[in-house]
């Protein structure tokens, strides 16, 4: 299993990455969704996919369902910062896809990932 992360805020992208990497995660990380697209049919049913929704070049909605077309099973996190309820309720409609709120609480962030990764490809959405 490893972890996606796509983050455009390069510093914010290292600090995930390394602080995930700590407690045991593999990490692989993008700084554009385009970039992990050309690379999703690498993806495997058992990975996570942690992604910002607001990146420069596809929103993280979009990147989830794009990747889902590579490789149905795989899970998701969507960060946001935004708490508008639209982007929170389109996260939600997907299957096994969960939100996570910036700033992130790596904790919380971690639990997440534990919490989704325990889900067994339901048909239901996930909650944050």
């Amino acid at each position: 299993m490893k972890l996606v992360l796509i983050e455009d805020n390069a510093d914010l992208a290292l600090t995930m990455r390394v602080l995930l990497e700590i407690r045991g995660y593999d990490v692989k990380c993008y700084l554009r969704g385009h970039e992990f697209l050309r690379e999703a049919a690498a993806l495997e049913p058992q990975d996570v996919l942690i992604t910002d929704y607001y990146l420069p070049d596809v929103n993280g909605i979009e990147l989830v369902k794009r990747a889902r077309a590579a490789c149905a099973g795989v899970k998701a996190i969507l960060l946001t910062g935004s708490r508008e309820e639209a982007i929170v309720r389109a996260a939600r409609e997907i299957r096994d896809c969960r939100v996570e709120y910036k700033p992130l609480d790596y904790e919380a962030l971690e639990r997440g990932i534990n919490a989704i990764r325990a889900r067994k490809g339901s048909d239901r959405p996930a909650s944050a």
